[in-house]
C-alpha cells in the first residue's frame, strides 16, 4: 500500500543547536509526539539517512533566491533514503510562498531516474503512483527543471531524527546532525562519498515543521534551551562551503524577475 507521510504545506522554523540543547530538546518532546515510524527498521530504531541531489541553474539562481530573502523561491532536489535501484526516489520542489513552505513530490524508482531527468520526461507512467497530486508535481518539477536549464551541482546527506504528531502528522521536529555534501557531475543516486565538507560541523539541526498553529509547549521548549531561530539552508550553506566566496561574489541579474516568470509557468 502507498503511504507517504510528507507535509504538502506548512510552517517551518530551524534552529542550530548543540548535542547537549538536543538531548534536552528531546526528553520533552518524546513527551508528546512518537518516533516517526520510517525510522524502525534502522538498528537504533530512530533515526535514518537522507541523502538530496540538488539541481540548479549554470548560475545557481535558486540559491542567489536564497541569499536575496526573494519571498516567493523554490529548490529542486531528488530526495531518496536509499540507493538501491528499486528503491524509491522523489523528484521535490521545495517552493516558499512567503512563510509558507509547498512541497509537492513525485515518486520514481531509482533505476529510472537517469533516464526521466535526461530526457525531462513528464510521463506518469514512470511514477510510482499515479494520483493527481504525483503527476501534478511530476509535470511541475519537470517544467521548473527545463525552464532554469537545471543541472545536477550536489549531494548533500545526513543523519534524522523525526519526531511526529499520532495521527494527523500536523506536527514534525526533526534533528539533522553530521550533514555533509560533495559535487557532483550527473545524476547518481548513491550513498555519500569521500570528498565532502561539513559545513555545519557537529551542530545539530533542529528542524520544527507544523500545518496548523504553533504549539505553546513548542515555544516553551525553544526558550526553555534557549534556542535562537536560524536560516540553515543546508543547499545554501553547503554551496557557500563548495564554491568558495570567489565564485559567489556577485548576483545574477534580475532574481526576482527570473523566479517569478519560472513560477507563473510552472
Amino acid at each position: 500500500m502507498w503511504v507517504d507521510l510528507a507535509q504538502r504545506q506548512r510552517f517551518e522554523q530551524k534552529f542550530i543547536l548543540t548535542e547537549e540543547q538536543a538531548r534536552v530538546a528531546r526528553e520533552i518532546i518524546r513527551c508528546y509526539l512518537k518516533v516517526d515510524p520510517f525510522a524502525q527498521s534502522s538498528p537504533d530504531k530512530r533515526t535514518y539517512t537522507v541523502h538530496s541531489l540538488y539541481l540548479d541553474s549554470p548560475d545557481l539562481l535558486t540559491y542567489w533566491a536564497w541569499v536575496c530573502c526573494e519571498k516567493r523561491r523554490f529548490k529542486l532536489r531528488l530526495r531518496y533514503y536509499s540507493s538501491e535501484s528499486d528503491s524509491i526516489v522523489f523528484l521535490e520542489v521545495k517552493q516558499r510562498e512567503n512563510n509558507c513552505i509547498l512541497k509537492p513530490r513525485a515518486p520514481i524508482l531509482g533505476k529510472n531516474v537517469r533516464l526521466v531527468i535526461n530526457q525531462a520526461l513528464a510521463d506518469p507512467t514512470y511514477l510510482v503512483h499515479q494520483g493527481p497530486e504525483q503527476v501534478h508535481a511530476l509535470r511541475k518539477f519537470m517544467r521548473l527543471m527545463s525552464g532554469l536549464h537545471a543541472r545536477p551541482i550536489l549531494h548533500v546527506w545526513y543523519s534524522r531524527e523525526a519526531w511526529m504528531s499520532p495521527g494527523r502528522n500536523s506536527l514534525r521536529i526533526t534533528f539533522d546532525r553530521a550533514v555533509k555534501a560533495e559535487l557532483v557531475n550527473g545524476i547518481e543516486i548513491k550513498p555519500g562519498g569521500s570528498t565532502s565538507v561539513a559545513p555545519f560541523g557537529d551542530k545539530v539541526i533542529m528542524e520544527v515543521k507544523f500545518t496548523d498553529v504553533y504549539p505553546a509547549w513548542v515555544s516553551d521548549l525553544v526558550t526553555q534551551i534557549n534556542a535562537v531561530s536560524s536560516g540553515a539552508a543546508k543547499y545554501c550553506r553547503c554551496v557557500e562551503a563548495l564554491y568558495g566566496q570567489t565564485r559567489l561574489f556577485q548576483a545574477p541579474p534580475n532574481v526576482q524577475l527570473r523566479l517569478e516568470q519560472l513560477l507563473r509557468n510552472a
